[in-house]
């Protein structure tokens, strides 16, 4: 009988059964056994290899054990490859954009979602492509765009995803970041860059600033901002003066002392630092005792400058009509001697050469008021101070307070 196609293997006679039905052993009979044999023998699978499925084979829920290392296509990997990523590794790649690198076996051909990982063997200098196995060079994209310079760095670990045509960069090129509290604190303390660590010439300023904070630009970040080498090449120790240029940077915003708008005809705002560049001058609830409109001057070493100006301001839901000064910026018309404004006048840096300043504002008068306006004003050295009055110069503050924030 042999197999029944269950998993069972029956012999088709019994000499038992046989001999106690008085049956002799017949040639016939007992060849037909032999062949069932046979035919099962055959229809097993051999240890050695000599015999192979010719159907899937159920486990029943057991497992293949001590199985050996694939190293070709056709054999299934054992759990130790998967983990250790060994059918995906390229190891250490060769060459900067040209890249070549090889995997433990080698594909057939490229296909869309085979992923790969390598250890870069050198920093691109523009676009790159990575051939694996001879299979082909392919382009290497970021973000849908081809390489640009550093995006893969030397020793970095580089993820790409195939997607049918170019290979896909998913790791990210590494970016420093330095901020307050990290070890770039420590380093300036301890004087830990040198000339020893940032040999002449090893790293230039405009590098460095890119590198540091990639968005600002020459523009914005200048000697002046303490944040570039101070000796023209590079050999002094003012590295650390430059990583605290970074610092400041971080931490430019600075709140001053709230002052209390209650008596006085002017408040003034002084010794505001070389280099700003945005000031915000807050007001909570400020009254004064007269009509007058308010004014914010501004000025310099040689003090408030009370001319010059070119300033509108209108009440955008009262009944007063857009004013203008010359003396100031004015920022207020709706005042009855009673009304209360809170809101925020803020001045930022038009152009460093000729020291012009802009301003815009917003203000919320007690009496249902909005004012709003703007104006310029160009000082004939670096501000250092501001100044809130009125345009008589005789009413006095007598509620409230004001407050400025200033940042590089």
């Amino acid at each position: 009988m042999g197999w029944n196609g269950s998993g069972v293997f029956s012999k088709t006679y019994s000499w038992v059964a046989d001999a106690a039905n008085g049956i002799k052993i017949l040639a016939s009979r007992h060849d037909t056994n032999d062949t069932d044999f046979v035919s099962g023998i055959n229809n097993c699978i051999t240890k050695d290899g000599q015999n192979s499925a010719t159907a899937d084979l159920p486990m029943g829920g057991n497992n293949h054990t001590n199985v050996g290392v694939a190293t070709a296509l056709t054999e299934y990997s054992r759990a130790s490859q998967v983990i250790d990523s060994t059918l995906t590794w390229l190891g250490t790649s060769s060459g900067t954009d040209t890249i070549t690198a090889t995997l433990s076996i080698t594909p057939s051909a490229y296909a869309a979602g085979q992923r790969f990982a390598f250890l870069a063997g050198g920093t691109n200098t523009g676009a790159a492509t990575l051939n694996i196995d001879s299979l082909g060079a392919k382009a290497i994209q970021k973000n849908g765009q081809a390489l640009v310079a550093g995006d893969i760095t030397a020793n970095d670990i580089v993820y790409v995803v195939y997607d049918g045509t170019q290979f896909q960069m998913i790791s990210p090129a590494r970016t420093p970041v330095l901020t307050s509290g990290s070890i770039a604190t420590a380093a300036i303390a301890n004087d830990a860059i040198t000339n020893d660590k940032v040999a002449d010439n090893a790293i230039d300023e405009t590098s460095l600033k890119d590198a540091l904070i990639p968005d600002f630009t020459e523009a914005v970040v200048t000697a002046s901002d303490s944040f570039l080498f101070s000796d023209a090449d590079d050999s002094g120790n003012s590295k650390r003066d430059t990583i605290q240029g970074v610092l400041d940077l971080v931490e430019s915003i600075t709140l001053g002392t709230p002052v209390a708008t209650t008596s006085g005809t002017a408040i003034d705002f002084t010794s505001i630092p070389s280099g700003t560049k945005r000031i915000s001058i807050n007001f909570t609830g400020v009254s004064t005792s007269g009509t007058d409109n308010w004014l914010v001057q501004i000025g310099d070493s040689g003090g408030v400058e009370g001319s010059g100006y070119s300033s509108r301001s209108a009440n955008v839901i009262g009944s007063n009509n857009a004013v203008s000064s010359t003396a100031g910026f004015i920022v207020a018309t709706f005042i009855d001697g009673t009304e209360t404004a809170r809101g925020r006048v803020v001045l930022e840096l038009a152009n460093a050469t000729s020291f012009t300043w802009v301003s815009t504002h917003t203000l919320e008068g007690s009496n249902d008021d909005v004012e709003v306006g703007g104006g310029s004003k160009s000082l004939s050295a670096e501000l250092d101070r501001v100044r809130i009055t009125t345009t008589g110069g005789s009413n006095t503050f007598d509620a409230g307070e004001i407050n400025i924030q200033y940042s590089k």
